[in-house]
């Protein structure tokens, strides 16, 4: 078993390790003010950087031999990047989905944005009901950005990938209303939640 989670292996893979490279480093830089420094979190716990207590709980028992420490706030810049990289990046395939959706980057970086807060599996399973809404596809909603769905969407007009985008900021935005409607707690977060999630739209 890997030390840590991994990106499927394909054959006749189209992707560069400079493009996944280059991507990640985009959406790495871009998240990083929205997730900000040290703070608690009234559910998941201590949380730095965006990765929280409760995550790292979750990778520790999941990765034991990963090496990650006890304690969320001992975690080291490179800690929390190799995490958004290998957890939230390489295993749900980000890479590739970005190259199958390149005429529309807002797509791509979105779901990674989307796994991030709300988890990959769910962030795959909007995408999926949305292209299936929007080009009439029949996409197994399965949260996992496999083949089908990256042929899917590789097909899509910059116009079809936009419509996608849009409903699925949409989406997060109800999602995020009905979070805090369920945990008044978290109230204090929802506007930066919505601006959030709207700064991925395409003006229409």
């Amino acid at each position: 078993k890997p030390r840590w989670p991994t990106e499927p292996t394909i054959q006749n893979d189209p992707v560069t390790d400079d493009y996944r490279d280059k991507a990640f480093d985009t959406y790495r830089r871009n998240l990083a003010p929205r997730e900000g420094d040290k703070m608690n979190d009234p559910n998941a716990g201590r949380t730095n950087k965006g990765i929280s207590q409760k995550e790292l709980n979750l990778l520790n028992t999941k990765w034991p031999n990963w090496g990650l420490p006890k304690k969320a706030d001992a975690l080291t810049q490179a800690q929390i990047t190799d995490i958004y990289r290998r957890e939230f990046y390489d295993e749900p395939q980000i890479a590739r989905f970005a190259f199958a959706t390149q005429a529309l980057p807002n797509l791509s970086e979105q779901t990674f944005d989307i796994g991030v807060l709300h988890g990959p599996a769910t962030a795959a399973k909007w995408v999926q009901e949305e292209a299936n809404n929007v080009l009439g596809t029949k996409l197994a909603v399965d949260g996992k950005l496999g083949s089908e769905t990256r042929a899917a969407l590789a097909k899509a007009t910059p116009l079809e990938l936009a419509q996608i985008n849009n409903a699925i900021a949409k989406r997060r935005e109800a999602a995020m209303r009905q979070d805090v409607a369920r945990h008044p707690e978290k109230a204090q977060y929802l506007d930066g939640w919505i601006k959030r999630a709207r700064s991925f739209a395409i003006p229409e």
